[in-house]
């Protein structure tokens, strides 16, 4: 159930080796950034198993992705695209879900926020509805095509929309979709269960996936708070 979703504008600000994002006025921080660990998978709802996908390797229809059109690029903070050749219509109405696992190198979060960057083509491979799972047990590294991650006892956080629900325009974020969620968890699980066109039969694919938390200060306001703080200090001196 959502708590709440706004569409906005997501402007990324670089700062203190976090990006924030900006939402009517407000930042938000966002956990993972370039390098971290993350995975493609396909979730087998079934024994919540999910597979690790290949690249370069398969087709449509197929747990893998184009070596150009990887997971990490759904975390790299530019245009490119995450691809992945499971997501046809056919595979997530049986719950059969492509998406990622991502480890943000950060440590554990309090996420309650997601925001979609669509693709450069093809809208109606944008993600419609997804789910969004935390975790404190770590996948381990190294993993390669074909290896299972038992995803038995993450938390399911977010069921819902995606923020795509209205064509934002290519490369272009979506609108942010929060959720209540106050417990902090180290790995997160994204998964695509419908796909904008309900009869496409290639794949899911997007830019960026923003896994967000919390309103906090934008760069340009932190100087200015820490003046307030320095005012504060002088005042308890003279008092």
């Amino acid at each position: 159930m959502i708590c709440s979703s706004r569409s906005a504008f997501a402007n990324h600000v670089a700062f203190a080796d976090r990006t924030y994002l900006r939402v009517n006025a407000q930042a938000k921080r966002r956990w993972e950034t370039p390098g971290d660990q993350i995975y493609g998978v396909q979730e087998n709802s079934t024994n919540s198993t999910a597979t690790i996908s290949a690249n370069g390797a398969g087709g449509v229809g197929s747990n893998s992705y184009p070596s150009g059109e990887n997971p990490g690029n759904a975390i790299d903070q530019t245009n490119a695209k995450y691809l992945n050749f499971a997501g046809t219509s056919a595979n997530t109405a049986v719950g059969n879900s492509p998406g990622i696992i991502v480890t943000p190198a950060a440590g554990g979060s309090v996420l309650n926020g997601v925001q979609f960057q669509a693709g450069n083509d093809s809208p109606d491979r944008d993600p419609l509805t997804v789910a969004i799972y935390g975790s404190n047990t770590n996948p381990a590294s190294g993993l390669v095509a074909g290896n299972t991650i038992n995803t038995t006892g993450y938390t399911l956080l977010y069921s819902g929309v995606s923020g795509l629900a209205v064509d934002p325009g290519r490369d272009t974020f979506g609108a942010l979709v929060t959720f209540a969620n106050s417990t902090s968890y180290t790995t997160y699980e994204v998964l695509t269960t419908s796909a904008r066109d309900p009869n496409q039969g290639c794949c899911i694919q997007y830019d960026e996936i923003g896994l967000t938390s919390g309103n906090v200060p934008e760069p340009a306001s932190l100087g200015t708070l820490a003046l307030a703080g320095f005012g504060w200090l002088a005042r308890r001196r003279r008092a």
